[in-house]
């Protein structure tokens, strides 16, 4: 239950800062939903990239022979890489429902 109301408030927060954004940049409506899907996509590749280089740094072999899973909970990476990729989901939610009120779905 914490974790739909915690998606739904981060989706909620990623329309609410993309209306302010199209609002005062200018920029036609449509491109809010290219806004949101670059947003899900760059947090998705920067979590990915970090957990890489975290685990390396921790031991470069894990990398090699895919014993990086075995990593999981260990602390070896940050809390603030995986929140980094988990809220692309959100965002991609975000976009999701942009392109449904653009088109006029919902």
């Amino acid at each position: 239950m914490n974790r739909a109301l915690n998606f739904i408030i981060v989706t909620v927060a990623f329309l609410m800062a993309t209306s302010i954004l199209v609002k005062y940049s200018g920029i036609p409506f449509i491109y809010g939903s290219v806004v949101l899907f670059s947003l899900g996509t760059l947090s998705y590749i920067a979590n990915v990239r970090l957990i890489a280089y975290y685990i390396g740094r921790h031991d470069p072999n894990m990398m090699q022979d895919g014993a990086w899973v075995n990593t999981a909970g260990l602390g070896v990476v940050p809390r603030w890489v995986s929140w980094l990729g988990l809220s692309s989901l959100p965002a991609f939610a975000a976009g999701i429902l942009w392109l449904l009120t653009y088109y006029d779905v919902i």
